[in-house]
């Protein structure tokens, strides 16, 4: 829902209709006050049964895993009731206060932590508490402050339930569902069979990699979404070849920032993993590394997906991802049969990953009539040899040196000078340096009149 909100509100930035913009987000809203109502009174009972039936957890957890289940339940009400006010940022760009929200967060959540050293108690509960309420509070925040500030999201009741925006709303809505089904059935299903077959240090090797995978893709998901608004604004003034400029363009800078991060951390796993863990799950290393390589695998097609929602056919590419994801607990199920221990998991979710791409790039071809040959020459085979030089050499630092913080610092700054200076000759256009440049220089003087 948050996508389809933020779709259709940028559509309409994009086609200038005074006034559009509030009635799209006032049926939002209406669909947002009934939808949290219906998961929730849905969804609580079989969390529960799960908790208490399925879940191998230690019997004496049972019953704070279900209260910690009612707090989480509690914030994810909260957090679809913003979906709306959130989606009204997006499509405004304001990436600047969104990003002033993430510190603030996550400044209250090390305030959470101080506080968690000081008090007694069943700490797990009280984690869970004071994690929920940063959330809400957040969340609280960004409503608060969209009423106020964004015109757009004035409150009008009269404007609620309108059929015809509701069944659009719903029905785009309906298919991001589906593809994001297929990610809740990977992400979980895969946690429930790590579980089953590895037991909870799996889980907690699965969790660590996943996060440190997550944080190294964070920048590029920013990027990302920033970028996609103006993809959907530009192609609702019926601008569709500047669009899919744009759309490379955010896939070329995506990959450039997914280098600078994942290269250093692939070959300094074990160091970076040994510095931030007091003891490091068994197989943590080569599960971190498999989700770094599925990252760098999604962002191929990094802008794909928006050129995709831009023109409103998402419906057989979302079915398709959705599907994709799902079987990726199948693969791993079977490569697991094969002995191949948890790294089964991290191999399943490499391959889906990659079939995955190449169904979205047929997508993009179809609807778009974007050619395979010229994804792969302006993406798959610079970034191929990109990541082949730069991966050489941090490997190669990292073989002839001890691991230590000169090292990994070694590592990172010569992968950002060497990174930095291949993208520039053999990866950007004349175009893409030059709006490189100028934002360059926008930063430089914007810093000096700030100064």
């Amino acid at each position: 829902m948050s996508t389809s909100s933020s779709r259709h509100f940028s559509y309409e930035l994009g086609r200038e209709l005074e006034g559009e913009i509030n009635k799209w987000f006032n049926s939002a809203l209406s669909i947002h006050l009934i939808l949290p109502f219906c998961i929730i009174v849905l969804g609580y009972p079989i969390g529960v049964f799960l908790i208490e039936n399925i879940f191998n957890l230690p019997s004496d957890k049972i019953n704070d895993a279900i209260i910690i289940f009612r707090i989480s339940s509690i914030t994810a009400f909260v957090s679809m009731l913003s979906v709306p006010f959130n989606a009204m940022y997006i499509a405004k760009q304001k990436f600047v206060e969104l990003a002033l929200f993430g510190i603030l967060q996550s400044f209250l959540t090390f305030v959470s932590a101080l506080i968690l050293l000081k008090v007694s108690g069943n700490k797990l509960i009280i984690h869970a508490a004071l994690i929920s309420g940063v959330f809400i509070t957040i969340y609280l925040i960004q409503i608060v402050r969209a009423i106020i500030y964004f015109p757009e999201c004035k409150i009008i009741t009269t404007e609620w339930f309108q059929k015809q925006r509701i069944i659009e709303l719903s029905s785009f809505a309906f298919w991001n569902l589906l593809g994001n089904f297929g990610h809740l059935m990977r992400s979980q299903g895969l946690a429930l069979l790590t579980n089953m077959f590895f037991g909870t240090k799996g889980n907690a090797a699965f969790g660590v990699s996943n996060q440190l995978a997550n944080q190294t893709s964070r920048m590029t998901n920013s990027l990302s979404s920033s970028i996609s608004p103006e993809i959907i604004k530009i192609e609702g003034q019926g601008e569709s070849k500047r669009a899919i400029e744009i759309s490379f363009q955010g896939t070329k800078f995506g990959i450039y920032l997914i280098l600078l991060l994942t290269i250093p951390l692939l070959t300094e796993t074990n160091y970076v993993l040994n510095l931030w863990l007091t003891t490091v799950p068994p197989n943590t290393v080569v599960l971190c590394q498999l989700m770094i390589v599925v990252f760098m695998l999604e962002k191929t097609t990094m802008s794909h997906f928006s050129l995709l929602q831009a023109v409103n056919k998402i419906a057989k590419p979302q079915i398709s991802m959705g599907i994709t994801f799902t079987l990726t607990v199948a693969i791993a199920y079977f490569l697991i049969q094969f002995d191949l221990g948890i790294q089964s998991i991290g191999w399943a979710v490499v391959i889906s990953m990659g079939i995955s791409r190449i169904i979205l790039a047929y997508w993009v071809k179809k609807y778009l009539g974007i050619s395979f040959q010229y994804w792969l020459n302006k993406i798959i085979l610079p970034y191929f040899f990109l990541t082949v030089i730069v991966l050489f050499f941090s490997y190669f630092l990292t073989t002839f040196l001890d691991p230590s913080l000169l090292r990994l610092f070694l590592n990172v700054i010569g992968n950002i000078l060497l990174t930095t200076i291949l993208c520039w000759l053999v990866f950007f256009s004349k175009q893409e340096k030059s709006l490189a440049l100028n934002k360059f220089n926008e930063l430089i003087n914007r810093t000096r009149k700030n100064g």
